[in-house]
């Protein structure tokens, strides 16, 4: 949901883009045949680009950091509207999408009605389609419309026919067909309106370019536009019309000097605009740490209060391909601010090794961490280890930790096979099976007054 709502965004950013290059520097070009590449450009831009993303990758050695494991793929901690908003945007969008969606197969649909009580006759290329309603003469695809009363003057009507058959050879209609279709994508962006408007506006003037080419008088071609001013053809933004609300502008055009090539450089002046947006909103950051950073060629991955269940998918995978190592989670709850209170995880080798790790509390848990330790090509090492920001006497790795100590300097209880044990008693990594902390409420539950400082429940391996 919240990602098509961002695609959307940044759809319409690009069309915003195009128009508005198109307004301050092509607007008024006479490259009428390159000015409607440039637009029909830009739709499908706004199409295909927010969907590339390009990858930094940021090597790091290994950092620790008890607030968050910040290089080990988590990142800041996710911030996004609340489920509730993004419902909202989404099912709103879609409200209205449905409608202008509505709207355009109206629309179309009674095109297609006016066409069949039309009276058809095929001349080599296009379809005259002649009709006794009041209308302006108008091209949709293959088809060109028109009321033979019209014809009361052939020459005329050799303009109009010469200006709508450019509309039909050149494929007008497809483009009006992309522009309003994109429209009902992008309802909500104003801008997207504009753009219609002025992809419509550049098929005139490319038809009007032909027709007063082919004309046996440039002038005698505007008059009869001005002629014509007033009429006005069935209301539907699908066809293509010979008399326009815009026939003003036809014939300045129609009247402005011819462009010259010293001008082209203004169609890809928005090439650096485009580069510039891909390299600020579609670049994804990934940060990977150097093995040689990474003593004993220890792979883990950091979980801590903020940890989003994105990044437990994504490492997950990373264990099963780069170590094969299945790992799980489950059992995740989280508080109204969105920090996990309790979660379980469990992992397999698939060469004997297995175990599981248990933590929940009324408050945010504590950072700890899975790893897998090579050596030698095979696994040395394998299993859950956590530590307390202010524990102390760290030897070799900083996660073997000697001594049990809370940063507010209280001993938590110490349960070694459901036996109340020393801190002294506490086994080697390689001997523990699983680990679970108990705190709060949940550990004197259990354990009565005894659990006041919290509990650690290790549970070591068989037979040793």
């Amino acid at each position: 949901m919240e990602d098509f709502l961002w695609y959307t965004v940044k759809s319409g950013s690009l069309v915003a883009l195009f128009y508005l290059c198109y307004i301050l520097l092509i607007h008024g070009q006479t490259f009428f045949r390159l000015n409607r590449f440039f637009l029909l450009t830009g739709l499908g831009c706004a199409v295909v680009v927010p969907l590339i993303f390009i990858t930094r990758t940021v090597y790091t050695g290994h950092i620790w950091n008890a607030a968050e494991g910040m290089a080990a793929g988590t990142g800041l901690r996710e911030v996004s509207a609340g489920p509730g908003m993004v419902s909202f945007l989404f099912w709103g969008y879609m409200a209205g999408m449905g409608f202008f969606l509505g709207r355009f197969l109206l629309q179309l649909l009674s095109v297609w009605a006016f066409l069949g009580k039309c009276r058809k006759t095929r001349r080599g290329g296009f379809v005259l389609a002649e009709t006794e309603e009041d209308t302006a003469p108008f091209s949709f695809f293959g088809f060109m419309v028109y009321n033979p009363e019209m014809r009361d003057r052939e020459e005329e009507w050799e303009s109009v026919m010469s200006h709508e058959l450019a509309h039909i050879r050149q494929k007008h209609s497809f483009d009006v067909l992309a522009a309003n279709l994109f429209t009902v994508f992008q309802w909500w962006n104003p801008l997207v309106w504009r753009y219609r408007k002025i992809m419509v506006q550049n098929l005139e003037y490319l038809a009007d370019d032909h027709a007063a080419e082919n004309s046996g008088s440039e002038k005698d071609y505007q008059r009869l536009l001005l002629r014509y001013a007033e009429e006005r053809c069935k209301d539907n933004v699908l066809i293509n019309t010979f008399f326009n609300s815009s026939i003003k502008k036809r014939i300045v055009m129609l009247n402005k000097n011819k462009s010259g090539k010293r001008q082209l450089w203004r169609y890809t002046a928005v090439l650096p605009f485009v580069a510039l947006f891909l390299l600020t909103v579609n670049t994804r950051t990934v940060a990977q740490e150097t093995e040689s950073d990474n003593p004993g060629n220890i792979t883990e991955m950091v979980v801590t209060k903020n940890t989003t269940d994105h990044y437990l998918e994504q490492r997950i995978e990373e264990f099963k391909e780069r170590e094969g190592v299945k790992v799980s989670f489950s059992g995740i709850k989280r508080n109204t601010d969105g920090e996990i209170v309790a979660i379980a995880s469990a992992f397999d080798s698939g060469s004997g090794d297995s175990g599981s790790f248990n933590t929940q509390s009324d408050t945010p848990i504590k950072p700890f961490r899975f790893y897998v330790s090579r050596k030698n090509g095979g696994i040395d090492d394998i299993g859950y280890a956590t530590r307390e920001p202010t524990a102390t006497t760290v030897t070799g790795n900083p996660w073997k930790v000697t001594g049990i100590t809370t940063k507010d300097g209280k001993n938590p209880l110490l349960v070694i096979d459901g036996k109340v044990m020393g801190e002294d008693a506490l086994p080697s990594p390689e001997r523990i099976q699983s680990i679970n902390v108990l705190k709060g409420s949940t550990a004197t539950t259990v354990y009565g007054d005894r659990g006041k400082d919290g509990v650690i429940e290790v549970t070591t391996k068989k037979g040793e």
